[in-house]
This record gives structure tokens, C-alpha cells and sequence, in this order.
């Protein structure tokens, strides 16, 4: 991946569909939900395994995928005693 390049992004975050605004549909369940987005890569860079270590950011993501991820994310670092 090169700087400023833009992916699609597939991002499977077992339970995180728990925090969603919206209900699931009849194909849905929260362990295999995942969260699709376009992002930008930040930086790209190899590391000493062989493989890569990538940073991006959303540019283009459902707002209440969003909203339930940012739920999850804040539900799990109190889970862990981050807060």
C-alpha cells in the first residue's frame, strides 16, 4: 500500500454489531458482522516478521456503523479497565 492510497476495508469485530443503532436484519447475527469501509492509508511501513503494519483512516463509512463501532470500542476499554 502507498501513502493517500484509498482501500475498501473489511473490518470483522466479533459481537460489535451488539452496539449498532439499528436492529439486525434476519441475515445478520453480532459474532460475524462485519464493518465495510473505504479508508485512506496513513502510513505503511515492514516490520521485522516480514510482514506489514498498516495505519488508515475511515473516509467513507455508514454513520451507524460508525456509531456502533465507536459503542464498542468505548464498551470494551471498560471492559478492560482502559476508562
Amino acid at each position: 500500500y502507498h501513502r493517500n492510497e484509498l482501500v475498501k476495508m473489511t473490518i470483522a469485530l466479533p459481537t460489535w454489531k451488539k452496539h449498532h443503532p439499528q436492529f439486525f436484519r434476519a441475515d445478520e447475527d453480532d459474532v460475524t458482522s462485519a464493518i465495510m469501509a473505504i479508508c485512506q492509508i496513513i502510513r505503511c511501513k515492514q516490520v521485522a516478521t516480514g510482514s506489514y503494519e498498516v495505519a488508515a483512516k475511515f473516509v467513507d463509512v455508514y454513520e451507524d456503523d460508525l456509531i456502533g463501532l465507536k459503542s464498542f470500542i468505548e464498551h470494551e476499554a471498560e471492559r478492560l479497565g482502559s476508562v
